[in-house]
């Protein structure tokens, strides 16, 4: 989590670990700290692409 504080502009240049991160927390974390972790990536992303991404993975693991 605290890479979403500290460099948020690692998610403009690397957006494919962005998966393998949300992997690794759903594997290991509970749905309600994956939820988090997707809400983070939302505030902090400005690619519109992502965003749906990240919603219909939301919806998926909801």
């Amino acid at each position: 989590m605290q890479l979403l504080h500290t460099e948020p502009h690692y998610f403009y240049i690397y957006p494919k670990h962005f998966f393998l991160i949300l992997l690794n927390f759903a594997f290991e974390r509970n749905e309600l700290e994956v939820m988090r972790f997707l809400v983070s990536l939302l505030l902090y992303t400005q690619s519109k692409i992502l965003k749906h991404a990240l919603i219909a993975i939301a919806i998926v693991l909801l």
